[in-house]
């Protein structure tokens, strides 16, 4: 499966970064809802790898552990990942359907 890691592009405006940084689904979706819809305009790929999993493992374990991986300071990140501590607002993108790290799990992005 492949995977990416996108987070919002520091060089965005400065009020559509505030807008975007770490705000909930639902929040940014009633305000800006076309920062969602046009989201590859504001982010940024981060990083990107490849992993074989098991067949019976679901999207939501994937997600967790992409989210304890790279949010716990416990767990060394690879090597090449050069962004920030994974929050709520960065996306991961599973075979090529986007999902928007939210307060509590994760929203696919329509």
């Amino acid at each position: 499966m492949n995977i990416q890691i996108w987070q919002v592009k520091r060089d965005v405006e400065d009020d559509i970064r505030r807008d975007l940084m770490c705000m909930d689904y639902e929040w940014v979706i009633q305000r800006h809802e076309n920062y969602i819809k046009n989201w590859k305009n504001y982010y940024s790929l981060i990083y990107e790898m490849y992993q074989d999993r098991e067949p019976d493992e679901t999207i939501s374990e994937v997600l967790k552990e992409i989210f304890y991986v790279f949010n716990n300071n416990d767990t060394p990140v690879p090597s090449d990942f050069k962004g920030h501590s994974l929050s709520m607002s960065d996306i991961v993108v599973i075979d090529e359907v986007p999902y928007y790290c939210d307060t509590f799990g994760w929203r696919i992005i329509e």
